[in-house]
């Protein structure tokens, strides 16, 4: 039996009332309808659903896993790149063959920069973080480079406004370095920004050059030093007695090792030193 629908049109001269029936047959696609047409679709066969236009499609089982129905409920084959599709283009995948990534839509052979690489279920290019303009994942502790104003905090893995202290800004590769270890803030990886927060670690001494200062190493002669060169020591190493000079002399030879000298290469040395048992940093010239 033919699927029909049935209409009224209601004739009412004066004192009288006539109904008129008016009967239409459904589209083929249909199994109830609201009129003759293939989108006034109600209800649908077996094996048919109701897309959103009051049409009646096959089910996407009709097709294989490689190709689409159309309006007519045809199947069509989806692009080359597509495993799974909605139309024939190539941004029409719901997924991607195994060598490619979906990316909105299309089927890529690698995520552009600004994605990531998402192969948790099915592979894709998720966006990354605002803040990254390359990423291992999608946080913003996962950025590999920056986008454009922010620098690189390697160590945390963050793109930033500026860096934090202890850090300074390296402008030819926008990155975030670490000051010296003496140094809480700094212009670069040697020069502090204060000297009230200048604490050079031992074997160093601080130049001062206009409004930063750097770290430079001690005489090689000093164990701490107040600057550069060999009479600005503050401490000696051991077997060496600081002077009021601020050298660092080394304890002299006893007299008897002198007398054992065979006058060889190191006898034509003269150096200074001291006398540590007695002189306690006194210095006194001695011939070797």
């Amino acid at each position: 039996m033919a699927n029909i629908h049935i209409s009224t049109d209601l004739q009412a001269p004066f004192n009288t009332i006539q109904v008129v029936y008016v009967i239409h047959y459904c589209d083929d696609s249909c199994l109830t309808c609201s009129g003759p047409d293939d989108d006034a679709c109600t209800s649908c066969r077996d094996d048919w659903k109701l897309d959103g236009r009051s049409r009646c499609t096959p089910s996407v089982s009709k097709c294989s896993s490689h190709q689409y129905s159309d309006g007519d409920g045809k199947c069509h084959s989806c692009h080359k790149y597509c495993h799974k599709c909605w139309g024939p283009g190539k941004d029409h995948c719901l997924s991607c063959s195994q060598r490619h990534l979906l990316l909105n839509g299309s089927c890529v052979d690698e995520c552009p920069a600004g994605y990531f690489k998402e192969e948790s279920g099915q592979k894709t290019c998720e966006k990354c973080d605002p803040s990254c303009s390359e990423c291992m994942e999608g946080g913003d502790e996962d950025c590999l480079s920056c986008s454009p104003g922010l620098v690189y905090l390697r160590t945390e893995g963050r793109c930033l406004p500026s860096c934090p202290p202890g850090y300074h800004r390296d402008s030819a590769h926008q990155t975030c370095e670490p000051c010296h270890s003496s140094c809480k803030t700094c212009s670069g990886e040697t020069i502090c920004s204060d000297i009230h927060q200048v604490l050079c670690a031992v074997a160093e001494n601080t130049e001062s050059s206009g409004l930063q200062y750097t770290c430079e190493d001690c005489d090689s002669s000093c164990l701490e030093c107040r600057a550069a060169g060999p009479f600005n020591c503050t401490a000696c190493p051991e077997q060496a007695i600081l002077e009021e000079g601020g050298r660092c002399l080394p304890c002299c030879q006893h007299d008897d090792d002198d007398d054992d000298d065979d006058g060889g290469e190191d006898a034509t040395a003269q150096h200074d030193c001291c006398n540590c048992t007695e002189s306690r940093g006194q210095p006194r010239s001695h011939s070797v």
